[in-house]
């Protein structure tokens, strides 16, 4: 009667983490320890097995119990564990524990994304290498001031495509310049003002040609003191 008022006492006091089973290994300390008591219960003498260290075990649950008849009166953290048909208790600094189902589906699916992701940005830098800025021409071109005060200016012109495939986007660069007098045409005689690389949409099927429009927006742009200018390139081409 005694021992089951104790079993009772037991797991009135057995602070329960809500811990889903698993497996686990022990782990002893290097050059220390070659097993590992596992108790009948926590603070209880009585050792059901010596667990050799490396040995797989089947976690059922973690907490911290209160040992009673004396042997000791602050909680503690075991491992209940399974040994064949028996339940035994290890001290939890001795168990190391496997990668549960739930974090295994955790890593596959950080995997998953990081993966479809990566064949993404492969999917979107294959459509930029296929097409050359020698597979379009632009004419008619077009820099708007801005509408406000630092606000972005309006590129336009007329795109045509030379190529077999549909053209979805332009990469460009755009420069302003102040020149001392008429710009040369390396822009030798100017100051580089203003720099961007707009995206400019351009829906221009094979063969065909269409008027592109985009929305360079230029920051901390002095005022011009010369001859304003102005030039781009195509950095890119992407293809639909």
């Amino acid at each position: 009667m005694k021992h089951r008022y104790e079993f009772i006492f037991f797991c009135l006091f057995f602070c329960v983490s809500a811990f889903p089973q698993s497996d686990g290994i022990i782990q002893c300390q290097p050059g220390s320890e070659i097993s590992v008591p596992a108790w009948i219960a926590p603070g209880r003498p009585h050792v059901v097995a010596q667990l050799p260290c490396g040995q797989a075990v089947h976690v059922i649950d973690r907490g911290h119990f209160f040992a009673v008849s004396g042997y000791s009166s602050r909680p503690r953290e075991y491992a209940k564990i399974q040994i064949e048909d028996k339940v035994a208790f290890v001290d939890a600094g001795y168990v190391s524990l496997s990668a549960t189902p739930q974090r295994l589906m955790a890593k596959e699916s950080k995997n998953f994304v990081a993966q479809k992701q990566n064949t993404a940005e492969m999917e979107e830098q294959k459509k930029w290498s296929i097409l050359t800025r020698d597979d379009v021409r632009l004419r008619d071109e077009i820099l708007l001031k801005p509408m406000y005060v630092h606000g972005p200016r309006t590129f336009s012109a007329t795109l045509s495509n030379n190529s077999e495939l549909p053209v979805s986007h332009l990469q460009l660069l755009v420069r302003l310049y102040d020149c001392s007098d008429r710009p040369k045409s390396d822009y030798s005689n100017c100051d580089i003002i203003g720099e961007a690389k707009p995206l400019v949409p351009a829906s221009v099927p094979p063969g065909q040609t269409r008027r592109v429009m985009g929305s360079p927006l230029f920051e901390a742009t002095p005022r011009v003191r010369g001859t304003f200018a102005w030039g781009y390139k195509v950095l890119g081409v992407r293809v639909e």
